[in-house]
């Protein structure tokens, strides 16, 4: 399936997406693509699903996909790598006990990618997971604004 939202900056991944902007307080306006199944949902959750779509490009996975279930043991993504099955999770700025739980939670996949807002971020979540497989990619939400993808 294809990512439900794409970053603006990017081309219109099909004729079915919809342009949307999108705007909170904390970051300004953002241009996507969304799938029309999505475009009622909360302007958070769709920068959330963007940066998703962000981390798939910039990592280069093709096999990927979103699972239907939600909860907290629920990775964002699934990403079938070499060695198995790895967890994807996009975290924004979550408090450390939730890094906590995800991180033990995501222990029975193959490896994990976090996609975090910063260095300091990606610091926290290889620690909080050592001595276990776990990869981490910077993306900010300012990204998605101005295209900076790699």
């Amino acid at each position: 399936m294809s990512d439900p939202v794409v970053p603006g900056h990017l081309p219109k991944p099909g004729p079915e997406y919809l342009a949307m902007q999108v705007a909170q307080s904390a970051w300004p306006r953002i241009r996507l693509w969304v799938r029309p199944e999505y475009a009622g949902r909360d302007p958070g959750q769709l920068v959330h699903l963007a940066l998703l779509a962000a981390a798939r490009r910039r990592l280069g996975a093709e096999r990927w996909r979103i699972p239907n279930e939600v909860g907290e043991r629920v990775p964002d993504a699934l990403w079938e790598r070499g060695n198995g099955v790895w967890a994807v999770e996009v975290d924004r700025s979550y408090p450390r006990e939730k890094v906590e739980r995800k991180v033990r939670a995501y222990l029975r996949y193959a490896g994990q990618v976090w996609v975090v807002p910063s260095r300091k971020r990606a610091v926290l979540v290889r620690e909080l997971a050592f001595p276990h497989p776990v990869e981490t990619l910077v993306l900010r939400v300012a990204d998605l604004v101005s295209g900076v993808m790699g």
